[in-house]
C-alpha cells in the first residue's frame, strides 16, 4: 500500500491530478490500497471516480482524537482511518470514536476501519512531533544523509524525545501500546488494527514478530517488550502491587498531560532507590 503522507503538499487540484497520473501505473499493477493525506482531495471525489475499488487511508499526521474526527474522515470517503497515538491513554476518546464509527455505519452501511500505529518512542504529546515530521521532510541534506537529518533532535540540545540520556522514563511516557495484556486487550475493545512499524529497519520486523508471538503465546501479563523498570515491579507484586496498579489505573485517561502529574517520575524514583535491594 503506497504512502503519500506529505501534508505540507498544497492541496490544489492539479497536485491531485498529478498524484492520479503517477498512482495510475502502480494500479495498472493490480495495486488496491494507498494513503491520502488531504481530506479536500476525497471531498472532491476524483480519485474515487477513476479508482472505485481503491481502499483510501488517512495519514496519522491528521491526528484524528475524537468522535467528530473520525467522522469526518469517514464521510470525506475515507475506508482506514489511523488513530492519534496519544488516543491509547484517553478511554473516553476511543469510547467515542467507537461510537461514531457504528453510528456511520448503522447510517451509511459502511464499516470503516480504525487503526492505531505502535509507538516508536515517540512522546506522548511531544512538543516536536509535526515540525520533526517537517523537518525531515524539508532537510536539504534528508536524501544525502538521513541520520544527519536527526542531529538537530538528539542529546545535547533536549528538543525532542531523541534527546533524554537516561531512557529509563521515555517507555513510560511515549506514544505506544500498553505493556500489560489486560491493558492492551481494554484498547482492542475500541479498534480494529494494530499497526506495527517496521519499514525503516529489517530488525523492526523480527521485533514485531516476537510482540506477536508473546500475544497468542505467551501467559505473562506483561507483554511488548516491556522496559525493565515494568518488569522489575511486576516480578514482586507483594511490594509493588499497589503501586504498579495505581500507575496503570492513572495513566489509563492521562492522556499525556504530564505537566501537572508526577505518577511517572514517582515510579522512576522509587524504582531509581531500591533496584538494586536484592
Amino acid at each position: 500500500s503506497p504512502v503519500f503522507n506529505d501534508i505540507h503538499t498544497p492541496n490544489h487540484e492539479q497536485n491531485l491530478a498529478l498524484f492520479i497520473k503517477h498512482f495510475q501505473p502502480l494500479y495498472d499493477l493490480g495495486i488496491r490500497s494507498v494513503s491520502i493525506p488531504h481530506v479536500l482531495w476525497l471531498k472532491m471525489g476524483t480519485f474515487q471516480t477513476r479508482f472505485p475499488d481503491v481502499k483510501i487511508k488517512n495519514t496519522v499526521l491528521r491526528r484524528v482524537r475524537s468522535g467528530q474526527e473520525l467522522w469526518n474522515h469517514a464521510e470525506a470517503g475515507y475506508d482506514y482511518i489511523n488513530l492519534d497515538r496519544v488516543i491509547v491513554r484517553d478511554r473516553r476518546a476511543l469510547r467515542e470514536v467507537h461510537a461514531a464509527q457504528q453510528m456511520f455505519l448503522k447510517q451509511t452501511g459502511k464499516r470503516v476501519l480504525t487503526s492505531i500505529l505502535h509507538g516508536e518512542g515517540c512522546l506522548g504529546n511531544c512538543p516536536l512531533w509535526e515540525e520533526h515530521y517537517q523537518h525531515t521532510l524539508t532537510h536539504p541534506q534528508a536524501d544525502e544523509n538521513p541520520l544527519k537529518n536527526l542531529e538537530i533532535f538528539r542529546y545535547p540540545q533536549h528538543f525532542s524525545c531523541l534527546s533524554f540520556t537516561d531512557h529509563t522514563i521515555l517507555p513510560l511516557i511515549s506514544a505506544g501500546l500498553p505493556h500489560f495484556r489486560e491493558d492492551l486487550n481494554a484498547v482492542c475493545q475500541y479498534v480494529d488494527v494494530i499497526k506495527l512499524g517496521g519499514r525503516r529497519a529489517f530488525q523492526s520486523l523480527n521485533d514485531n514478530l516476537s510482540l506477536i508471538e508473546a500475544f497468542f503465546d505467551s501467559k505473562d501479563d506483561v507483554l511488548f517488550d516491556p522496559p525493565e523498570i515494568l518488569t522489575y515491579f511486576a516480578a514482586n507484586p507483594s511490594r509493588y502491587e499497589k503501586l504498579l496498579k495505581t500507575w496503570r489505573r492513572r495513566t489509563q485517561n492521562c492522556r499525556f498531560q504530564c505537566w501537572g502529574c508526577r505518577t511517572c517520575s514517582e515510579l522512576i524514583a522509587r524504582y531509581a532507590a531500591e533496584s538494586n535491594i536484592p
